[in-house]
């Protein structure tokens, strides 16, 4: 069953209570609420739901509902009896558990929403690097017993870290790995994932935390200053993948020990991010003609 963007808005808008047909509530407005309520667009939660088929492959009595619901526990990730209020929901258990089985159908849609292959699309076949590759760590409660592996020099407690790549012609997600414990180096978490993945003479564009490996092109690594801008701003872009990861707050923060199950909350939201792409709100274009004799 097909739900329109329309319908989307509808079930926000009753689910919210927000007035109907106000002059006193412009359109604008209402625009805000429904992105710091879900962080994403109609548009993306009809092509979720249609990618989902959730009646057939969650569960017969799954409604637009309990997808919004899952959205407002992404975005705005506070008390959960904060957020079934919001979510104009009854019960603890039953946001909990439709939350549930919707993160496991949007993160088992990883495998054909973000795909490695699409690296080489737009490719011109002269460019050995196709993709640029950054990390991004998400605080969390300190697992116990207590290590030092778990800690993040960029929030300064635990935290723990994933391995992002992004198309440099396209723009669009093609590969996250993780989550690791966020004191190994970018470089290790690299060897142990990414590099296995790239055909042979392939590398990536990344910052100088990647450094010392052949399949790696840093900062410097550029024969001449427009070569080295264009790495740049394809490397700048991608911090912007980063930020629109964050938009929602559970990859900014996550106030629980278990690491599984924020592994599938993150590649939920990652499908969720690259279907915006896809769907109107995708990142500038840049120019790469950068190649390595």
């Amino acid at each position: 069953m097909l739900v329109s963007r329309l319908a989307f808005e509808k079930v926000a808008r009753e689910m919210l209570e927000l007035p109907i047909g106000s002059k006193q509530y412009s359109r604008e407005r209402e625009k805000r609420v429904f992105r710091a309520a879900f962080g994403t667009s109609f548009e993306v939660c009809s092509e979720l739901w249609s990618k989902l088929e959730p009646k057939k492959k969650i569960s017969r009595r799954a409604q637009p509902k309990h997808l919004l619901w899952t959205l407002i526990y992404y975005k705005v990730n506070i008390s959960e009896e904060m957020m079934i209020k919001i979510a104009n929901c009854k019960s603890c258990d039953t946001f909990r558990d439709w939350v549930s089985k919707f993160t496991d159908g949007i993160a088992d849609l990883e495998e054909v929403v973000i795909v490695w292959a699409n690296r080489f699309n737009d490719w011109d076949g002269k460019c050995i690097a196709l993709v640029t590759v950054d990390g991004t760590d998400v605080w969390m409660w300190e697992p116990s017993p207590r290590s030092r592996i778990w800690w993040s020099h960029k929030h300064n407690r635990a935290a723990m870290r994933y391995e992002i790549a992004q198309c440099i012609q396209t723009g669009d997600i093609v590969a996250i790995n993780g989550p690791f414990p966020a004191n190994l180096s970018d470089r290790e978490i690299f060897d142990a994932n990414l590099s296995l993945m790239l055909m042979p003479g392939e590398c990536v564009e990344a910052d100088n935390g990647y450094s010392g490996r052949i399949q790696i092109k840093t900062n410097a690594v550029g024969k001449d200053s427009i070569t080295r801008k264009q790495k740049s701003v394809a490397r700048g872009r991608h911090e912007n993948v980063n930020r629109r990861l964050k938009i929602f707050k559970v990859m900014e923060r996550w106030e629980s020990t278990n690491t599984e199950k924020h592994g599938k909350i993150a590649r939920a939201v990652a499908v969720i991010v690259q279907l915006s792409f896809e769907n109107g709100a995708r990142l500038y274009p840049v120019k790469y003609e950068v190649t390595y004799d």
